[in-house]
Formats: structure tokens, sequence, C-alpha cells
């Protein structure tokens, strides 16, 4: 039986649009599925890193819920990916946590540190755009007394409630609230609230190659004050500091003459304000 041209060509023209309607419904399903997979990857990995859950029986109740609405398939290969995912992440949550509780444990030691440093800054290019030498004094929790010997004379004085830094050059004092901010400048680091310190940076450890340990520090807070920081510490005295920032800028502090542990007097850090200086305070 021959069909009439016009009859052929519409159902032709309709076989066509079916097919292309079911292929589109197919995509669609298909990236459904994907989307789906990777919201349950998501909130996988959110309930292995914040419940007790054994691995076994979360990876037990991911396969059921996949295989439920995508198919036994798809549900296996996400599995897999989940699995080597899980194991992954286990072994940097693990790494993580053994550092910082050895960092902590070598600052838990540190109740006062003395001694002098030399600072060296350098641009992104490597080039050495500022050099400084001074001397000072640190104490848990929170007290320091850190000054810059000429020509770039500075003194920065805190007692854990207030810092005051003060410029022989301008004839001017400054007083500012010891606040979260504040607490990543590196003095405050060495000397203050070792918990605060676990909770507020991803901790990594190395050695170099000359055996000393290098914890790196990187801010959780996207407003810190660098990008990350290395405490380097040779057995258990802290050696050198050095910050990089968002510009490339790095400043490295390496301590000389070191004392740990010495009584301190808390007139350290104290500071009193010369005659005929100017004082700003901050809230």
């Amino acid at each position: 039986i021959r069909h009439p041209r016009g009859a052929h060509h519409d159902f032709a023209r309709s076989a066509r649009w079916e097919r292309l309607e079911g292929t589109v419904c197919i995509e669609s399903e298909r990236r459904d599925q994907h989307r789906n997979s990777g919201h349950r990857l998501a909130h996988a990995h959110t309930v292995a890193r914040t419940s007790n859950i054994d691995c076994g029986v979360l990876l037990t109740i991911f396969v059921q819920d996949c295989e439920a609405e995508l198919g036994h398939g798809t549900a296996l290969a996400l599995c897999c990916v989940f699995f080597s995912q899980l194991m992954f992440a286990g072994k940097s949550i693990e790494e993580e946590q053994e550092a910082a509780s050895s960092l902590s444990k070598k600052l838990i030691n540190l109740n006062t540190f003395q001694g002098s440093f030399e600072q060296i800054i350098t641009d992104e290019e490597g080039d050495v755009v500022e050099e400084n030498k001074g001397d000072f004094s640190l104490k848990r929790p929170g007290f320091f007394r850190w000054y810059i010997k000429p020509p770039f004379e500075k003194l920065m004085v805190s007692d854990n409630k207030k810092l005051w830094t003060y410029d022989s050059e301008l004839q001017q004092a400054t007083v500012d609230p010891v606040d979260e901010r504040l607490l990543q400048t590196p003095m405050l680091l060495l000397s203050g609230d070792i918990e605060q310190i676990r909770s507020s940076y991803v901790i990594s450890l190395s050695n170099d190659s000359n055996k000393n340990l290098r914890y790196k520090l990187v801010p959780k807070n996207d407003e810190s004050l660098f990008e990350w920081m290395e405490i380097v510490f040779k057995a258990e005295r802290v050696i050198e500091m050095v910050l990089f920032n968002e510009l490339g800028e790095k400043q490295k502090y390496t301590f000389l003459n070191t004392q740990q542990n010495k009584v301190i007097p808390d007139s350290t850090f104290t500071f009193d304000v010369p005659a005929d200086v100017d004082v700003i305070v901050n809230d």
C-alpha cells in the first residue's frame, strides 16, 4: 500500500519528531541523574566529615539511596567514586589533625620566648625591599614586646587586651584592641590561644632538608592578613617564621640567641607614653 506523498511526509516528520522528543527526554533525564549524583556525593562527603557514622554503614546507605532512584549501574559507579574520595579525604583529615596536634604540643610547652630577630621582606620577584633587626619577648597568653631597631624604628607592646604601636619618628602612638584580626600577627600567633589557632587554620607538616619541622598554616578566614605562613622548629626550638601575602610578598623572620620558658616580668609588656607624643585610640 502506497501512502499519498503528503501523508507519508507528515508521518515521517512525526516519527522524526517523536525520536527527537525521546532523545531530549533521555538527555534531560541523564542531566538530572548527573545533577542528582553530584548532590548525593556532596551530601555524603558532608555527612562523612561531620558525623561519627562508620564508613561501611555510610557506603551502604549511599548505595541504597542512589540505587532507588538512579539505578544499579549508576549506584555502583558512584559508590566507587565516593569510596576513593572518602579514603583520600579521610587520610587528609587525619594528617591535618596529626599536624595540628603536633604543633599544639610544641606551643603548649612554649610559655615564654625571647631573643633577637632578623626580618627580610622580598617582593614577588624575590628582590629584597626591606631588612630589619630587633629584639622581642613573648609570654603566653597574648603578651609580647616587639622592638624594631633604626632606621625603621618601631615598638609594639601587647598585654592581651590592647596593642600599642609607637613610631618614634612620627612621635605617635596608636592603641588597638586585640581582636581576631590582630590575633593573626606572628607575635600573637606564637603567644596566643592554642585552641583558637587550631580552629582558625588548616595545618600541615613537612620536613625540610635540615630535618627541621615546618608547620604550614593556611587561614580559614578570607579576611586574613596573609595567604599562608610557616612556623619552623629545630627540635623543640622555634627558629623561623615565614609569611606570604596575596601580592606575592614574603616576610621571613629568623630568630637568634633565643631563650624559652625563662621568667619574664609583666612590666615588660606595659607601655609608658613618652611626653609630647600624640595618642590615637582605635575602637
